[in-house]
């Protein structure tokens, strides 16, 4: 059951930058955190319309518009309605690729707020994946570290 296991070791979580959520899903085999674009783009744009603001944005950079397919990619996270959706999420030079389009105030600080979360924290969650596995089997965290 890979699909099984996969949903098992996805680990996610909230950060907060300005009072404003981001969502973050980490990738075990890249030992990536990837962040919700519309998240990012909200924060630094305050747009109401992310859609909208992308199409602006890829429209104004055509080289982010060519390579919008590898830069983002469609990873599953948790929506304000609390279901699971696949959004569009971008590791962290991803996200600085976007971020260098964004004409805000804000970019200047969110990339270094950014960079510090990316060096400030343990890589790879593992304390967190082995109790989502125990979560998920229904055993003591103990008895997955023996």
């Amino acid at each position: 059951m890979p699909g099984h296991y996969d949903k098992l070791l996805s680990v996610s979580s909230l950060i907060i930058f300005e009072s404003k959520h981001i969502r973050r899903v980490w990738n075990e085999s890249e030992q990536k955190w990837y962040f919700s674009v519309q998240d990012v783009i909200e924060i630094l744009t305050e747009s109401k319309d992310i859609k909208q603001y992308v199409k602006k944005l890829k429209s104004g950079d055509p080289i982010l518009s060519d390579n919008w397919g590898t830069i983002c990619t469609l990873v599953e996270m948790k929506a304000a309605d609390g279901k699971i959706r696949k959004v569009k999420a971008a590791n962290t030079e991803s996200l600085l690729r976007i971020i260098q389009s964004i004409p805000s105030p804000k970019a200047a600080p969110f990339k270094c707020w950014l960079t510090k979360i990316e060096t400030g924290f343990i890589k790879s969650p593992s304390v967190f994946i082995i109790a989502n596995i125990a979560k998920g089997l229904d055993v003591p965290i103990e008895d997955l570290l023996k």
